[in-house]
C-alpha cells in the first residue's frame, strides 16, 4: 500500500503551480511490496528541481531475503509513483501580505455542469500539475477530469481567458 507523509526531517514549503494552487514539498512517499514494485519497499522524496516536480531521493529496500538487481531498479515506476503522490499534494492557497493560507484541494470536481469557475480552476490545477511533472498538460486535464480531447482544449483556453491559468501554451499548441 502506498502512503504519503510529511517528512519530519524537512520543513515543507509551498510551491506555486497555478494561481491559487500550491504543492507542499518536499514530501515523502513509501510504496509497500506488491504495489507494483515487486518484492521491494520503495521510499522516495518529491521536491521541485529545475522548476518541475520530481523524485529527488530514492531508496529501494529488498524484502523477504531477495536482492536488488539493476533490472529491478529499472522496473521501479518512479514517474507513476510521483504522479499519484503529487495529485494528493495539491492545496488551494490564498496569498496576502507575505502569508499563504493553504487548505486541501478537492480534486474530484463535477464537470457535468460545463465550464463553471470551479471546473476551470480544476482544469488550471490539473494542467499546471501535469506541466510541473513534465507531462503533456492537456493530457493531464483529459485524464484527471475525464474530458474528451476537444473539450479539454476548449476548457484550457477558457481557463486562460478567465485568469485561472498562467502557464503559456506550448509552442505549436493552441490549448
Amino acid at each position: 500500500m502506498a502512503t504519503l507523509r510529511s517528512d519530519d526531517k524537512r520543513q515543507r514549503r509551498p510551491h506555486k503551480i497555478a494561481p491559487g494552487f500550491f504543492v507542499l514539498v518536499p514530501a515523502e512517499m513509501t510504496v509497500s511490496p506488491g504495489d507494483g514494485v515487486g518484492p521491494y519497499q520503495v521510499r522516495l522524496v518529491i521536491d521541485v528541481a529545475g522548476g518541475r516536480l520530481g523524485c529527488t531521493e530514492l531508496t529501494v529496500t529488498a524484502q523477504d531475503g531477495t536482492t536488488i538487481s539493476s533490472a529491478a531498479l529499472r522496473g521501479v515506476p518512479v514517474a507513476s509513483i510521483v504522479r499519484s503522490c503529487a495529485r494528493n499534494l495539491v492545496m488551494e492557497g490564498h496569498e496576502g501580505e507575505g502569508v499563504i493560507t493553504l487548505e486541501p484541494h478537492d480534486v474530484d470536481v463535477d464537470v457535468s455542469a460545463g465550464p463553471t469557475d470551479e471546473a476551470l480552476r480544476a482544469v488550471a490545477a490539473s494542467y499546471s500539475l501535469a506541466y510541473a511533472l513534465g507531462e503533456p498538460p492537456a493530457k493531464g486535464v483529459e485524464r484527471e477530469l475525464g474530458l474528451a480531447t476537444s473539450t479539454a482544449g476548449r476548457w484550457i483556453k477558457l481557463a486562460r481567458e478567465r485568469g485561472f491559468l498562467e502557464i503559456p501554451a506550448e509552442k505549436g499548441r493552441r490549448a
